[in-house]
């Protein structure tokens, strides 16, 4: 098994010992150890690699131009190991992680590529919440079409697999890992283990350029879910309502609430699911239609009762629960001042 780490942000480097330990002390030991650095990488980098007297250990140079695709790519053309693992420089694991990961795919031949659930972590360590992801192969590949259910640092995947899809792709600025989530997702399963295996560090955030970074990422995973939704459709989704189902912003609130019930019903059609598979679908789906049904309640009530009609035909069983929990948050201060300017 090979895991590779890349070493693409300059606060890795205070963390990478933490890093590289939570790897070499796993319970699974038969691997090796692939870091990836740029080729300007410091020296105090190179010093901090070269103390590990660890055979596993392989450091090697992205011999492309810079960024994670080329790392990534770069780790990935040398890994020799049946599964790879990702890390990232300033992220830690827990020793049983691999241990559990390899089970898991040496289990389910089904499954490609399998995550974790997580533990966000400040720069002391601490943790500051925690994270789980869905568990099911078929809720997590429907969750896929929204954005992200599996976290790239968290992740062991078939090192075949990849290679067979071209590894990562720079097509998309920023979501390399998101892209490749949903190109697998046509030929294999995803899935997450939900125990709690990942350490993922948190940095306080940036200035201009750091929002410039969040709003090209955002955009580029409204376009991959964009494609991904067409395609099971088979016709043109308009932008502002892919945002309004990926992004929580404003959008056509009917519009959204049908794309969202046609996903469901053709995705349960496609995907040949088990009656449980498709009841953990129809109640996320339904879920997912309280959004455009909370904006409709303060402006359109009679588009709200269509939703809400939308929603029963979704999955029956959650409206009454969607309702209850609308009811005092919007409901009655709607009925009061329909009341109130009605007294007037």
């Amino acid at each position: 098994m090979a895991v590779s780490g890349n070493l693409t942000y300059l606060q890795g480097l205070t963390y990478l010992r933490g890093s590289i330990e939570s790897i070499l002390n796993q319970t699974f030991k038969d691997f090796e150890l692939i870091i990836v650095t740029e080729r300007d990488a410091s020296v105090e980098t190179d010093l901090i690699i070269a103390c590990y007297d660890d055979r596993r250990i392989r450091h090697i140079q992205n011999p492309a131009p810079p960024g994670i695709v080329g790392s990534l790519n770069a780790g990935l053309q040398v890994a020799r190991g049946e599964y790879v693992a990702r890390m990232d420089a300033d992220d830690v694991c827990s020793v049983e992680r691999f241990e559990r990961q390899v089970r898991f795919l040496d289990e389910r031949q089904d499954v490609g590529i399998v995550g974790t659930s997580f533990n966000i972590i400040d720069g002391d360590g601490v943790i500051v919440s925690s994270h789980s992801r869905p568990s099911e192969v078929a809720l997590t590949k429907w969750r896929l079409l929204f954005g992200y259910t599996v976290v790239q640092p968290s992740v062991m995947m078939r090192t075949n697999m990849l290679r067979k899809l071209g590894g990562y792709s720079s097509r998309f600025l920023h979501v390399e890992d998101y892209d490749l989530w949903m190109r697998a997702s046509r030929i294999t399963g995803i899935v997450n283990l939900p125990d709690l295996l990942l350490g993922w560090r948190t940095h306080p955030p940036g200035g201009v350029s750091r929002m410039q970074f969040l709003e090209a990422r955002l955009n580029s995973a409204v376009e991959i879910s964009k494609e991904a939704m067409e395609d099971l459709l088979s016709c043109e989704i308009a932008t502002e309502t892919v945002k309004a189902l990926t992004v929580d912003s404003r959008g056509n609130e009917w519009e959204s609430a049908k794309v969202l019930h046609r996903l469901c019903m053709k995705y349960i059609d496609m995907e040949n699911l088990s009656r449980k598979e498709e009841i953990d679908v129809r109640s996320d789906a339904a879920k997912r239609m309280n959004v455009p049904l909370l904006r409709s309640i303060k402006h359109h009530p009679l588009l709200a009762l269509r939703i809400c009609l939308l929603i029963a035909r979704t999955r029956c069983r959650m409206l009454p629960r969607i309702l209850a929990f609308n009811l005092k948050r919007t409901w009655i201060p709607w009925i009061q001042r329909i009341i109130k300017n009605g007294l007037a």
